[in-house]
Formats: structure tokens, sequence, C-alpha cells
């Protein structure tokens, strides 16, 4: 009688391997499935201690000074006026025009002014004498009112080549033709031949 149950209970154990294996499939591999929705943002933790302070680093070496921009680093400066609290006084240069009567001829554009230098220098002239001016004029072209005390020189051959005009006050102190309007030219004339005539003029204004 016990024999006849232990067959059974093998018979039972072997059936129920056959029945495990067919379920499971192969022995050993497992499915694996897909990644979930990725869960809410935690609460941030409280912030810790403030730590200690550092100990100072070493000294580096000196820097190289950088250039200061727009300072004039030498004697030669190209700008055309200078404001000194609030003094402008403007500079202006210009070779001779060989085409023209009026030689040189400068604006003055900005403000009221007066006149304190005035040069015409010729580079090369001609042997046959002829004379230069300066006067003020609305007119580039035009001498129309000539500047005191002195303002027009016979020049021969090399002698005394240049007019050189300076500001000289009238005997009241008064600037006289020597004050100048916005948008009024200071021009330097020539009369007689101009063939073969070059130079260079120079002048000075300063702002009332």
């Amino acid at each position: 009688m016990n024999k006849t149950i232990s067959y059974i209970v093998g018979g039972l154990a072997v059936v129920a391997l056959v029945v495990s294996l067919n379920v499971s499939g192969t022995p050993g591999k497992s499915i694996v499935g897909g990644q979930g929705p990725k869960g809410d943002k935690g609460a941030q933790g409280i912030q810790g201690e403030k730590g200690e302070r550092g100990f100072p680093g070493r000294d580096g070496k000196d820097g190289v000074a950088s250039a200061v921009l727009g300072a004039v680093t030498g004697p030669d400066s190209f700008f055309d006026y200078y404001n000194n609290n609030g003094v402008v006084t403007r500079y202006y240069s210009s070779r001779w025009n060989t085409a023209s009567s009026t030689v040189c001829s400068f604006l003055n554009r900005s403000a009221s002014s007066t006149i304190l230098f005035v040069s015409a220098v010729p580079t090369s002239i001609a042997t046959t004498s002829y004379s230069l001016g300066i006067a003020t004029s609305t007119s580039p072209s035009a001498t129309t009112t000539m500047l005191a005390p002195t303002s027009a020189i016979t020049v021969s051959g090399s002698t005394t080549p240049a007019l050189i005009w300076r500001q000289n006050l009238n005997s009241d102190n008064s600037l006289g033709s020597t004050f100048v309007k916005p948008n009024t030219y200071i021009n330097v004339g020539m009369a007689g031949p101009i063939v073969g005539v070059t130079g260079t003029c120079k002048l000075i204004t300063q702002e009332l």
C-alpha cells in the first residue's frame, strides 16, 4: 500500500515539472518592461551653513599699464580746435588755390569770433610784382572788408615774400573789423600774375 502511494506522489511531481516548463518558457530569461514616466520634482532641501572664509592668495605680479585713449603722444596734433576751460580757439591751414585770385578761403562756421592771426606765405613766386590782401566776406571769392591796419603788401621777386597779419585793437580797444560772424569767410586775395605761384595760408580765430 505504501509503495503504491510513493509511485503516485512521484508521478505527480513529474507532471508538475512538465507543466512548469510549458508555462515559464526558457528557464532563467526574464522580460524587461519600458521605463515609466518621470515623477514630480521633490522639495528643495534646507540650505547648509556658510563655510569658513579661506586664506588670502599670494600677491601677483604688477600688470602693464594700459594706454590712455585719446591722449596726445607727441608734439604734433591735428585737431582743428581746442577748448580750454570754455575758451575755444580754432586753427586753419590750406595750400594756395593756384586757379583763382582768391588763393585761400576759410569759413567761420560755429560762432562769432575774433581773428587773431593770418599768414600768407608763397613757397614759389614769380619775378613780377604782385600784391596780397586779407579780407572778410560773405562770399568765398571776394575781399569785401579789408583787415586793418595793413592788409596788403607788394611782393617783388624774393623780397618780403610773406604777408603776416596779427590782431591789432582799435584806439578804443574795440575789435573793429577783426570781429567775424558765423558763416563769414576770411579770404586771402592776390592781384597780379599768378602763374607758377604756390604757397600756404594759416589762420587762428577765437570764439567770443
